[in-house]
């Protein structure tokens, strides 16, 4: 019998390339309708590291500090920082996922 998973026809691959690009076109879209909602007060972290006296100047900022990109408007700079976590986890978990079917359809193979 044969267990191997039939190819993706290139209807099948530009279905899930749309769905895909309008899944970031709605994110997109609930970030710009969200970001003028988030507040300025500090979050949970900074204000714990208030709280103990962790001087803001020590240590590591992050990728994004403060949230955003300084390119001089808040809020496309915060725009563009949420764009871009969301560009980074989605890849991520695009990727791990593709690890996973390509284990799995090797080991379909050897049986």
């Amino acid at each position: 019998m044969n267990n191997k998973p039939a190819k993706k026809t290139g209807h099948e691959v530009n279905r899930i390339r749309r769905q895909i690009l309008a899944s970031l076109a709605v994110i997109a879209f609930l970030l710009i309708l969200l970001i003028p909602l988030a507040s300025t007060s500090p979050d949970g972290l900074e204000r714990v590291a208030g709280d103990l006296g962790v001087s803001e100047g020590s240590g590591w900022h992050g990728l994004l500090p403060g949230y955003g990109l300084p390119l001089g408007n808040e809020t496309i700079g915060t725009f563009l920082a949420g764009m871009i976590g969301v560009l980074i986890v989605f890849t991520t978990m695009f990727l791990v996922a593709r690890l996973f079917t390509l284990r799995k359809s090797q080991k379909r193979e050897e049986e």
